[in-house]
Protein backbone atom coordinates (compact mmCIF):
# COMPACT_ATOMS: atom_id res chain seq x y z
CA UNK A 1 0.00 0.00 0.00
CA UNK A 2 0.98 3.71 -0.48
CA UNK A 3 1.01 5.45 2.69
CA UNK A 4 2.43 9.47 2.97
CA UNK A 5 5.22 10.69 5.49
CA UNK A 6 5.41 14.25 5.11
CA UNK A 7 6.09 15.42 1.37
CA UNK A 8 7.18 11.55 0.61
CA UNK A 9 4.93 8.76 -0.42
CA UNK A 10 6.27 5.24 0.34
CA UNK A 11 5.11 1.81 0.08
CA UNK A 12 4.54 -0.10 2.95
CA UNK A 13 3.95 -3.69 3.20
CA UNK A 14 0.37 -4.73 4.90
CA UNK A 15 2.22 -6.89 7.03
CA UNK A 16 4.36 -4.09 8.81
CA UNK A 17 1.33 -2.19 9.83
CA UNK A 18 0.00 -3.21 13.28
CA UNK A 19 -3.31 -1.22 12.48
CA UNK A 20 -5.36 0.89 10.48
CA UNK A 21 -7.77 3.66 12.04
CA UNK A 22 -10.52 5.66 10.79
CA UNK A 23 -9.94 9.26 10.99
CA UNK A 24 -12.02 11.67 8.70
CA UNK A 25 -11.15 11.95 5.29
CA UNK A 26 -8.20 9.45 5.44
CA UNK A 27 -7.11 6.07 7.74
CA UNK A 28 -4.39 6.08 9.43
CA UNK A 29 -1.69 3.15 9.07
CA UNK A 30 -0.02 2.18 12.04
CA UNK A 31 3.71 0.34 11.69
CA UNK A 32 7.52 0.27 13.70
CA UNK A 33 8.28 3.74 12.03
CA UNK A 34 4.91 5.46 13.16
CA UNK A 35 2.05 6.68 11.69
CA UNK A 36 1.10 7.53 7.99
CA UNK A 37 -1.92 8.25 6.39
CA UNK A 38 -3.68 6.51 3.37
CA UNK A 39 -6.77 7.75 1.05
CA UNK A 40 -8.44 4.95 1.60
CA UNK A 41 -12.14 4.74 4.00
CA UNK A 42 -11.38 2.05 6.31
CA UNK A 43 -14.40 0.22 5.07
CA UNK A 44 -12.43 0.05 1.40
CA UNK A 45 -9.56 -0.90 3.25
CA UNK A 46 -10.50 -3.87 5.23
CA UNK A 47 -12.43 -5.09 2.15
CA UNK A 48 -8.79 -5.95 0.35
CA UNK A 49 -7.41 -7.20 3.78
CA UNK A 50 -7.63 -10.66 4.32
CA UNK A 51 -10.27 -11.77 6.80
CA UNK A 52 -7.78 -14.80 8.72
CA UNK A 53 -5.59 -12.31 9.13
CA UNK A 54 -7.09 -9.03 10.77
CA UNK A 55 -9.95 -7.94 12.84
CA UNK A 56 -12.03 -4.89 13.22
CA UNK A 57 -12.23 -4.11 16.52
CA UNK A 58 -14.29 -0.83 17.49
CA UNK A 59 -15.76 0.18 14.76
CA UNK A 60 -13.14 2.74 13.64
CA UNK A 61 -10.01 0.45 14.16
CA UNK A 62 -8.48 -2.61 12.16
CA UNK A 63 -6.02 -4.80 13.82
CA UNK A 64 -3.80 -7.00 12.59
CA UNK A 65 -3.64 -10.15 14.38
CA UNK A 66 0.22 -10.96 14.11
CA UNK A 67 0.70 -7.73 15.61
CA UNK A 68 -1.54 -8.75 18.95
CA UNK A 69 0.83 -9.23 22.29
CA UNK A 70 -1.81 -9.61 24.17
CA UNK A 71 -5.63 -9.28 25.11
CA UNK A 72 -7.48 -9.52 28.44
CA UNK A 73 -10.23 -8.98 30.60
CA UNK A 74 -10.51 -5.91 32.94
CA UNK A 75 -12.69 -6.50 36.31
CA UNK A 76 -14.80 -3.63 34.24
CA UNK A 77 -15.22 -6.03 31.38
CA UNK A 78 -14.14 -4.25 29.26
CA UNK A 79 -11.61 -6.08 26.87
CA UNK A 80 -8.20 -4.39 25.59
CA UNK A 81 -5.95 -5.14 23.14
CA UNK A 82 -2.21 -4.51 23.35
CA UNK A 83 -0.70 -4.63 19.86
CA UNK A 84 3.40 -4.94 18.79
CA UNK A 85 4.84 -2.22 18.59
CA UNK A 86 2.47 0.45 19.16
CA UNK A 87 1.88 0.93 23.18
CA UNK A 88 -0.78 1.14 24.99
CA UNK A 89 -4.53 -0.33 24.48
CA UNK A 90 -6.99 -0.29 21.96
CA UNK A 91 -10.49 -0.97 23.61
CA UNK A 92 -12.84 -3.51 22.51
CA UNK A 93 -16.76 -3.90 22.81
CA UNK A 94 -17.61 -6.68 24.85
CA UNK A 95 -19.58 -7.82 21.55
CA UNK A 96 -17.10 -7.79 19.07
CA UNK A 97 -14.73 -9.71 21.52
CA UNK A 98 -17.11 -12.33 22.11
CA UNK A 99 -18.25 -12.62 17.85
CA UNK A 100 -14.23 -12.44 17.07
CA UNK A 101 -14.05 -15.79 19.59
CA UNK A 102 -16.62 -17.34 18.71
CA UNK A 103 -16.01 -16.93 14.68
CA UNK A 104 -12.45 -17.42 14.25
CA UNK A 105 -10.52 -16.98 17.57
CA UNK A 106 -7.72 -14.30 18.39
CA UNK A 107 -5.05 -16.82 18.04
Amino acid sequence: MRASSGAQVRRTPVDDASCFQANDRWTGVFTAQGEAPIRAALKERLARLDPERVRQVPPGTIVNLAHVASISRDLAGRVPVVLRPRPGQLPVSRALAHRSRQKRGWR
